[in-house]
């Protein structure tokens, strides 16, 4: 099945078994999806990741989108083409490559369960707070905090350790004749 947002169009029923919708949460479709085709905004990939979904990117080469489609890419959990000159048999083929290739599930599984040991939102408060705090106070200022406490944390906990390289796919992985982001 192909579900979709529309924005402002009409939801419903598609063609084939194709569903519009006008809002679907990441939560609610994720656990349940085989492949992501997204133009590779931050939220869509992040929690396509974190649900070790593999992606097809498709990004504005106006934005920032190319530089996470580049990663997408290197880090093995998806294949990235050229968002404004991608044809529908193109973006086929790259979901039938994300889904005959096991090592891009496998690669993103990895990467879902490296941001599931991230300290999240309370780590990075704590974090800033403990920048805040070593900061030098403003001349004439006392030695007061710059932010008000926004985690009760006291200490920091450790940040996670860097992600290491996964596989990168190699010319056999099916995904030849695909056209590539230009640079």
């Amino acid at each position: 099945m192909l579900l979709t947002t529309v924005g402002r169009r009409q939801p419903g029923a598609g063609k084939g078994d194709a569903v519009l919708a006008l809002f679907v949460s990441h939560a609610d479709v994720l656990p349940h999806t085989s492949v992501t085709v997204t133009h590779a905004g931050h939220g869509t990939v992040i929690a396509s990741l974190a649900h070790g979904v593999p992606l097809v990117a498709l990004p504005n080469p106006a934005a920032d989108q190319p530089a996470l489609a580049e990663q997408i890419e290197r880090r093995g959990v998806g294949i990235a083409l050229a968002g404004d000159t991608a044809t529908p048999d193109h973006i086929a083929a790259a979901v039938h490559a994300l889904i005959s290739d096991d090592s891009y599930a496998r690669n993103a599984r990895r990467l879902a369960h490296a941001i599931s040991a991230l300290p999240g939102p309370h780590g990075a408060a704590a974090v800033l707070e403990r920048i805040a705090g070593s900061a030098r106070p403003p001349m004439g200022r006392t030695n007061a905090p710059l932010l008000p406490s926004i985690s009760s944390a006291a200490t920091a906990p450790p940040l996670a350790k860097p992600l290491t390289p996964v596989r990168r796919r190699s010319a056999r992985s099916g995904t030849r004749g695909l056209p590539k982001r230009s640079r």
